[in-house]
């Protein structure tokens, strides 16, 4: 498993399961501690080789990394005010009944 400066996974060795690797359970329960950097380096270790091996758990947690990034940009969009007003209203007719 090779990765570039900025953390993404740019070569994958392999389709099969060796010994020492994580399963794909402990891989998703490690991924914050991964990305935060708390994660013990053998763990670390074990993590990156479950990814060089598991191109399932390679999409599940690249998905997992960019997902705040993601949150951020949905966040930051702004609801148009004719939209907004549109759904209070919807909304109020629905619950003044």
């Amino acid at each position: 498993m090779v990765f570039s400066a900025s953390g993404d996974i740019v070569h994958m060795v392999g389709s099969k399961r060796e010994a020492g690797a994580l399963t794909c359970q402990e891989l998703a329960d490690f991924c914050l501690d991964f990305v935060d950097g708390s994660l013990p380096d053998e763990e670390r270790a074990r993590f990156q080789l479950h990814l060089g091996l598991c191109g399932e758990c390679v999409a599940f947690f690249e998905t997992y990394r960019k997902t705040p990034e993601i949150s951020r940009q949905a966040v930051a969009l702004q609801m148009p005010a004719d939209l907004k007003d549109a759904i209070r209203t919807f909304l109020r007719s629905r619950y003044e009944d």
